[in-house]
Parts: structure tokens; C-alpha cells; sequence
């Protein structure tokens, strides 16, 4: 081979090997942007969950009977456990109780 065409074939898997390594960088930027942005909805989400079971809470309380409502994928559900109100909030694969306070 002729020098002039090894420095073209060096020069041509530098930059093949550049572009791949930016590539791969941006590609995990995308990735790590798109797991931030879904953690952020699902905290929305549950944000949004957990102020309806407090209205929920609220309503049986005042008006004593126990409901049961399904709100983007949760289910909540009132109860009243040894004379203190609560609504659980089970989605599958966890659940949390929210307990009245004061009442």
C-alpha cells in the first residue's frame, strides 16, 4: 500500500470511531433524559393521586360511607379502621394508606 493511502484509511476509521463514540454519547444523554422525564410524570401523577384520595378521604368522612374509585391506574379506597378514616391507594405494585389526621 502506498503511504498516502494509509494515512486515508487511518484518517477514515478515526472518524468512523469519533463519530460512533458521539453517537453513543448522545444516545445515552436521550436515555438518561428520557428516564428523568418519566420519573418527573409519574411523580405528577402521583401527585395528582394522592390530592384526590385526600378530597375522597374528606367526603366519606363527612359523609360516613366508604368508597371505592380507580384514578389513572390507582385504585383508592375508603375505610374506616378502629374509628380513624384512611384511603388506600394500590396501583398493583405498591400501596399506601393515608390516615385523617385530627378526625
Amino acid at each position: 500500500m502506498k503511504k498516502g493511502n494509509v494515512v486515508t484509511l487511518v484518517l477514515a476509521v478515526l472518524l468512523l470511531s469519533i463519530c460512533t463514540i458521539t453517537s453513543l454519547f448522545a444516545l445515552n444523554v436521550v436515555s438518561s433524559n428520557r428516564k428523568n422525564t418519566q420519573l418527573m410524570l409519574e411523580a405528577s401523577i402521583m401527585r395528582g393521586v394522592r390530592v384526590s384520595a385526600e378530597k375522597l378521604l374528606l367526603f366519606s368522612m363527612e359523609h360516613g360511607k366508604k368508597l371505592a374509585v380507580e384514578i389513572n391506574g390507582y385504585h383508592l379506597e375508603t375505610d374506616e379502621i378502629n374509628g380513624s378514616w384512611c384511603v388506600r391507594l394500590d396501583n398493583g405494585d405498591k400501596e399506601e394508606i393515608i390516615f385523617a389526621e385530627g378526625r
